[in-house]
C-alpha cells in the first residue's frame, strides 16, 4: 500500500550555479525538454493491484519496494503490489513552457536562470 512522506519534494535538478552552462545549456532543455532526459530525471508510472497510478522518479528500489518521488511526496510501493511499471521517455518538465510568456518575460527568466 501507498505510503506518502511529509516534507521537501526536489523533483527537477538544483539549478545553483548552472548558469556556467551557458544560455544555449537551458534554451535546448526549455525549448525541447524530451530531446535528452538524465536517467535521474526519467519518469516512471507504476499501477498497483488496487489499481492506483503513481507517476515519479524512481529514487530508491530494493528487492521488496519501489520508492517514488512525485510533486506530493514520497511514495513506498510493495514489488508484490506492483501490477505494472513503464519508464516514460519523456521528461517532466513540460513542453512549450515558453508559449506561455511574453518575449519580456522570456528574457527575464533566461537571465534569473543564467545568473550566479
Amino acid at each position: 500500500m501507498p505510503c506518502p512522506r511529509k516534507g521537501r519534494h526536489p523533483i527537477g535538478p538544483d539549478l545553483t550555479g548552472a548558469g556556467k552552462n551557458g544560455i544555449r545549456y537551458f534554451l535546448e532543455n526549455i525549448i525541447d525538454p524530451n530531446a535528452v532526459v538524465g536517467a535521474d530525471f526519467q519518469m516512471t508510472t507504476v499501477e498497483t493491484k488496487q489499481g492506483d497510478m503513481i507517476s515519479g522518479l524512481v529514487i530508491n528500489e530494493t528487492p521488496a519496494a519501489v520508492t517514488i518521488r512525485t510533486t506530493a511526496g514520497e511514495t513506498v510501493v510493495a514489488k508484490a503490489d506492483l501490477a505494472q511499471r513503464n519508464p516514460s521517455e519523456n521528461s517532466l518538465m513540460p513542453e512549450g513552457l515558453l508559449e506561455s510568456l511574453t518575449d519580456r518575460e522570456q528574457l527575464e527568466l533566461l537571465k534569473f536562470l543564467t545568473s550566479n
